[in-house]
């Protein structure tokens, strides 16, 4: 087996779908993140699929500023991450004055979910490692 190097940072949106309080407890280590992309990177096609959360792998998430238009969770790209380089990357950005977007401190977060969207994501969650729907859902 030939063995790679994974590179230090890997610069991207994401959101936690840890439990939130395990990125702002002193002692957590790593937590869990999923790639958000643009909707603007599915082909239109499939855009009403994703509106209507009848694709599994992906969550969708209306138009925010913070995103800069529609966008949606891919959960096919789900990575653990120690909080130690999302917290060495964001002093990395103060010091050079970049903007500052990351989840290890609170206050410089882009949003978070409303109780519905927990519940949104915690159901397609279950249906994309299970693919199993949901009742009621």
């Amino acid at each position: 087996m030939d063995a790679y190097t994974l590179p230090d940072t890997l610069s991207a949106t994401a959101m936690v779908i840890s439990h939130g309080c395990e990125i702002d407890k002193p002692a957590s280590k790593t937590c869990y993140v999923a790639q958000v992309l643009p909707l603007s990177t599915i082909p239109p096609s499939g855009h009403a699929a994703v509106r209507q959360g009848n694709v599994a792998a992906v969550i969708h998430l209306p138009q925010h500023e913070a995103l800069g238009g529609e966008a949606y969770v891919d959960l096919r790209m789900i990575f653990r991450v120690p909080l130690e380089q999302i917290r060495s990357a964001e002093l990395r950005q103060e010091q050079s004055g970049e903007k500052v977007r990351l989840l290890a401190n609170p206050a410089k977060r882009l949003a978070g979910l409303s109780a519905y969207g927990l519940s949104v994501l915690h159901g397609q969650l279950i249906v994309f490692f299970t693919r199993s729907k949901m009742s009621g859902a």
